[in-house]
């Protein structure tokens, strides 16, 4: 694919409303249209050849969470089962921090499969392609004491759990899922054993840990000090992976958090000095998530070299978005609004860590409003403030799965496999969001 080629998928027109056939009234668009229709019917796996993988297991935070924090904590996560949030999915908010798609249901759709369901979701759960384990605020390390992130109104609610609670449960998922089929049940509803090994694992995880310290007040030094530890944790865990059978295992690093809306109004810095970048990030935040990054991709090779059967896989998020905020109109986003929260309320990034997306807030008079969603969420970086759009995470996603920004390059998928991105672009999906 030309370089063209491949940027041209980044600028596909968005509609928000999509053409029924029964409303084609051409003959040759009619007939277009069924074939399109047959197709995604028959399943995305077609074009690849057979699915890349035969399972997808996801561990991380609110980034990837596609149901298990509400599971949990039903009473402090029910916004994100409302509207404003998953706009971008049919009928629902589909328990998503997101305007639409995360990276394991853009993930999942380019190997051939479903989105993955929440591990803790008990009605309709589809367990046959694999597990999403992760979890709303929850964090790498758990030695961080009681403080904001508890407030249910905040902009995120920290939970119990960690990187290894997740692994944890994905052991004992195994376990459960092989005594199940020995038993002779669950024999169309759980993936196969056999399946295990050869699935691919999505780790993203960390954010939480770096917003816990910076809401706070850590110190810089602390929170600098602390990198090692954040991603000692993780390496550790993504060893425990690979010793119990995962083989394809793949590590996508921290975005530049420094550019959020949440980070800019809640670390405020003195304009016009170094605080800020030349974009307008945060300096400070984004050198601690850089430091984050390096030694996460050290970790990552010296696993890989350690263990050359594997394949540990290393996706630059950082790079991906901030190439967006470097150039945002290369890749349709508005330069005026990328770095306002779409969903959210006050001060120049549209944001109020007291009246999030979902939520309501009191004006001077006592009067009660909705915190306000944008026309066009592709048109910011983030949603609400803190966790990307469904347009950024495409970009990133499409650039992974292309072989860019993933170290090794065109290491992720196997070599019979090619990924289909038909459903990155749908809007009233076929495949339902659990």
């Amino acid at each position: 694919m030309t370089r063209s080629n491949f940027l041209s998928l980044f600028l596909i027109p968005r509609t928000r409303k999509t053409t029924r056939c029964k409303d084609m009234y051409s003959r040759d668009v009619l007939i277009g249209c069924f074939l399109v229709l047959e197709f995604m019917h028959s399943g995305v796996s077609q074009v690849a050849g057979g699915q890349c993988f035969p399972g997808l297991f996801i561990f991380g935070d609110s980034m990837v969470d596609v149901g298990n924090a509400i599971a949990a904590y039903p009473d402090r996560f029910s916004r994100i089962e409302q509207h404003p949030y998953g706009v971008e999915w049919p009928q629902h908010g589909a328990d998503r921090f997101s305007d639409g798609k995360l990276f394991g249901d853009l993930s999942a759709w380019a190997i051939g499969h479903s989105p993955s369901s929440a591990y803790l979701r008990s009605v309709q759960t589809l367990l046959y392609s694999g597990a999403n384990f992760a979890a709303a605020g929850s964090t790498v390390l758990d030695e961080y004491p009681p403080h904001a992130l508890s407030d249910p109104n905040f902009v995120l609610t920290r939970t119990p759990f960690t990187l290894e609670t997740q692994v944890q449960w994905w052991q004992r998922f195994k376990v459960r899922v092989s005594f199940s089929l020995t038993s002779g049940q669950g024999t169309t509803t759980l993936i196969p054993s056999a399946a295990f090994n050869r699935s691919l694992h999505l780790v993203l995880m960390g954010a939480t840990d770096y917003l816990l310290q910076y809401t706070a007040s850590y110190s810089e030094h602390k929170i600098l000090a602390s990198v090692h530890v954040i991603v000692s944790r993780i390496a550790a865990n993504l060893e425990t992976l690979y010793k119990d059978g995962a083989q394809t295992i793949l590590v996508i690093n921290l975005p530049p958090l420094g550019c959020t809306p949440a980070f800019l109004s809640m670390i405020p810095g003195q304009k016009g000095s170094s605080d800020y970048d030349s974009f307008g990030c945060l300096t400070k935040v984004n050198t601690a998530i850089l430091r984050h990054n390096q030694l996460l991709y050290r970790a990552v090779s010296r696993l890989q070299k350690k263990y050359p059967a594997s394949k540990f896989v290393y996706a630059d998020f950082y790079q991906a978005a901030y190439e967006i905020v470097k150039d945002p109109h290369h890749y349709g986003l508005d330069t005026s609004t990328l770095m306002t929260a779409c969903c959210g309320v006050g001060g120049a990034y549209n944001f109020n860590p007291n009246a999030t997306c979902g939520r309501t807030w009191l004006d001077g008079k006592g009067a009660a409003h909705n915190v306000t969603t944008c026309q066009d969420p592709s048109k910011h970086l983030t949603w609400d403030g803190y966790h990307f759009s469904q347009a950024v995470t495409r970009i990133a996603a499409l650039s992974f799965f292309q072989g860019k920004h993933v170290y090794p390059s065109m290491g992720l998928l196997p070599n019979n496999c090619q990924a289909n991105f038909t459903m990155f672009w749908a809007y009233n999906a076929t495949a339902s969001p659990h």
